[in-house]
């Protein structure tokens, strides 16, 4: 879908004479792949990913930029659904910290998380497309570093929202090299075949929080205006839909 997809809105454009029409293309921030540190948006694309889907986002890209359109790349982070109601993607970890399930977490506690809300994602897009500056340019949709929760607080904000709203208690967990996390997984036996999902379905989501990234904004900051609040704000929203 990511390229062949792609590949038939380009077409469709083309085949209704709006070759002049900005197009702009919702890629993602991970098509950083493997690459760490500073990440900035005009850099050349990787040859190495964590997964499929980050290297089809990266070829679509490739395809975006050369289809000699007006075009447009946005890169969002880990997107949250909206800063005051809903969300998802971190919804699998968070749902499982809630349920008391999580005695332990593949991940430093002061690693970032790069979420940003959904909504900010859309006014952001909305404002680039309709700039003739932001042509043939490339945006990084994420929050900047300063804002970005470590995952330590996000635990324990959890942890004590889950006191406060639910009357529960949680357990405070263990953060874990996510490398120990992957020996754990490769000697269960066929008996833990539900064990083993369960870490197969953390080790998946391990690049997006075992993040060495820092996404650069700058094309971003000349053209937008910086996102307001912080996770603080969008946390009990998000807690409550994982409930």
């Amino acid at each position: 879908i990511n390229v062949e997809g792609t590949k038939n809105v380009l077409d469709f454009v083309r085949s209704v004479g709006c070759e002049r029409c900005p197009v702009a293309y919702v890629s993602t921030a991970y098509v950083a792949g493997r690459t760490s540190g500073i990440i900035k948006e005009d850099a050349l694309l990787p040859d190495r990913f964590f997964s499929l889907y980050e290297e089809s986002k990266a070829e679509a890209e490739k395809i975006v930029r050369e289809s000699g359109l007006n075009w447009i790349i946005l890169r969002p982070g880990m997107i949250v659904g909206n800063s005051t109601r809903n969300f998802n993607t971190v919804y699998y970890v968070l749902k499982l910290l809630l349920q008391g399930k999580m005695g332990f977490m593949p991940i430093s506690s002061r690693q970032t998380v790069n979420i940003v809300p959904v909504d900010y994602v859309a006014k952001t897009s909305v404002q680039l497309l309709f700039n003739e500056n932001a042509i043939g340019r490339i945006f990084h949709l994420t929050l900047p570093h300063k804002q970005l929760p470590q995952a330590g607080e996000l635990i324990m904000a959890t942890i004590k929202w889950a006191k406060q709203n639910l009357n529960i208690h949680i357990k405070k967990p263990l953060c874990i090299s996510v490398f120990a996390l992957q020996k754990v997984t490769s000697m269960l036996s066929s008996d833990g075949t539900k064990k083993r999902g369960f870490l197969n379905n953390l080790l998946a989501l391990m690049p997006y929080f075992l993040d060495h990234h820092r996404f650069d904004r700058s094309n971003t900051d000349k053209l937008c205006t910086s996102p307001e609040g912080g996770w603080q704000e969008w946390l009990p929203a998000m807690l409550t839909f994982a409930c």
